[in-house]
């Protein structure tokens, strides 16, 4: 979520939200959901496994 947060003279906070992130074909919102990665890489000590996975693909 993408929000415009405002202090108001009284002391209140306004927020505003304007923007929200969508993720795949049915556009559903992530907000507290978080993401399942596409691609699963495991952590391996010494190794820079996220480059190696991405020049597999």
């Amino acid at each position: 979520m993408a929000q415009q947060i405002i202090d108001l003279p009284d002391g209140a906070t306004f927020k505003f939200t304007f923007a929200e992130w969508l993720s795949g074909k049915k556009s559903e919102s992530i907000n507290k959901k978080g993401i399942i990665p596409d691609v699963v890489v495991p952590v391996v000590s010494g190794e820079d496994s996220i480059l190696k996975k991405a020049l597999e693909q």
